[in-house]
């Protein structure tokens, strides 16, 4: 292990980066006979350990002629106070939190002896590209869902999207999971969201419709094929970044979001969505990327 002083992963992936140079700052041997790889700066995206909804990102380090598979990718958090490195969900803070230093955490098979060396990171670019328009369509579709719901509503609950209408999305939204070319949300209306106002019966009565009505719009939205941005506040996992979008002529879209996504909406070819009820009060919406 390492004896440096932790610093903050500098991270490549919101710019579209799927290869890098680094030196390796950390090692840390993990059960299982594998190996956290701390590196100074990387391409690689991590599983976000509060909104697990992005999986990590697939690659290889190599140094020193040696291919090193990344087993996977996690966030991890250092305390500063001891050096102690938590992965993942057993990271007790929240991101940003004093005293503690967040880094990507590589994992790898065995206990390669990679400490201060210069190495490569290489990402799956096929596969983050995939991650990409499944993340992006996402966004839309809950754009769109938005839209579709306002009239579903007796009341306005107080709180709105980046379009400005009711967000059903993030006041209903229980699970996402973004999987290559495509996404899976479910959503509860239970009775918190029916005392804000939503008429949930209606809904689930409509839910036909309210498909239709999304396609239509998701249709329209890519007819446009607008630019998609990351913008970045800083160069570390704990820094704000926002997926940026064009919707239309009038509509540039600015949601916080620490996921990688595609460059323009043409990326993610014909996007369709299906819903289904799972019980009396959740339903699922699937979204799908057609290339």
């Amino acid at each position: 292990m390492t004896t440096h002083l932790p610093k903050a992963t500098l991270i490549r992936y919101p710019q579209g980066e799927t290869n890098a140079t680094g030196t390796v700052t950390k090692t840390v041997p993990l059960d299982d006979n594998r190996s956290a790889i701390l590196v100074d700066n990387t391409p690689f995206h991590p599983v976000d350990y509060q909104w697990p909804d992005q999986p990590g990102d697939r690659g290889e380090i190599h140094c020193d002629g040696m291919v090193y598979p990344i087993v996977s990718c996690l966030t991890g958090a250092i305390n500063l106070e001891d050096d102690a490195l938590y992965l993942d969900t057993d990271i007790p803070v929240k991101k940003g939190a004093d005293g503690w230093c967040f880094v990507v955490v590589h994992v790898v098979e065995g206990t390669p002896d990679l400490a201060g060396k210069t190495v490569q990171l290489q990402v799956d670019a096929s596969y983050r590209h995939a991650l990409d328009c499944g993340h992006s369509a996402c966004h839309i579709t809950a754009l769109a869902l938005n839209r579709a719901l306002q009239g579903y509503w007796r009341k306005d609950p107080g709180r709105h999207d980046a379009l400005g209408q009711i967000d059903f999305d993030q006041l209903a939204i229980t699970q996402s999971s973004i999987g290559e070319y495509q996404s899976t949300d479910r959503y509860r209306c239970g009775k918190s969201l029916k005392k804000k106002g939503l008429c949930a019966a209606d809904l689930f009565t409509d839910l036909n419709n309210i498909e239709q009505a999304v396609n239509q719009q998701l249709a329209a939205w890519l007819a446009e094929g607008g630019e998609i941005h990351v913008r970045c506040e800083g160069e570390t996992l704990t820094d704000r970044r926002y997926w940026e979008c064009q919707l239309g002529q009038e509509n540039k879209v600015v949601i916080p979001c620490g996921g990688s996504h595609a460059t323009t909406l043409g990326a993610l070819g014909n996007v369709s969505v299906s819903m289904h009820p799972l019980d009396e009060q959740t339903f699922e919406v699937i979204t799908r990327c057609q290339l």
